[in-house]
């Protein structure tokens, strides 16, 4: 039981650094791209972004997942946790999507008060929380019924 903790743990941590190294390697390749050409795509950088955050969260709720998946019965979703969850963490992380966004400034300017109220100073850590929590409470909706 002890050796299949460390095996795992260690699992777990290589996929995490596996994608945190292709994030990086991909992040920084868009950039170079993107000044040398001097196309800036804002929606493509929160795009590739935001899969890279919810793919870790999907990795975080591997095990949860797992654990079901040893269970004998129907794969169900709990619509409750989707609702209550994922839905909250899909709008507060598409919410600088609505910040950034001309359309929605004129259209429905109620939308940007989320990423308002949550960058400070600039800084996004509250949209990389939002999306690994996106990522896992997606995942851990699945559920089997017996």
């Amino acid at each position: 039981m002890q050796q299949t903790s460390w095996l795992r743990n260690f699992i777990y941590l290589v996929l995490l650094l596996a994608l945190a190294i292709a994030g990086i390697m991909v992040m920084h390749n868009l950039n170079l791209a993107m000044q040398q050409e001097f196309n800036v795509q804002p929606l493509l950088l929160f795009g590739l972004n935001a899969l890279f955050f919810v793919l870790a969260g999907f990795i975080l709720a591997l095990e949860p997942l797992y654990r079901e998946a040893q269970k004998i019965g129907r794969w169900k979703i709990d619509w409750k946790k989707w609702i209550l969850c994922c839905l909250p963490f899909l709008f507060l992380s598409l919410s600088f999507v609505f910040y950034y966004s001309e359309w929605f400034t004129v259209h429905l300017p109620v939308l940007q008060k989320p990423a308002e109220w949550f960058m400070t100073d600039g800084d996004t850590i509250f949209l990389k929380i939002f999306q690994i929590a996106l990522g896992y409470f997606f995942l851990t909706g699945f559920y089997k019924e017996d």
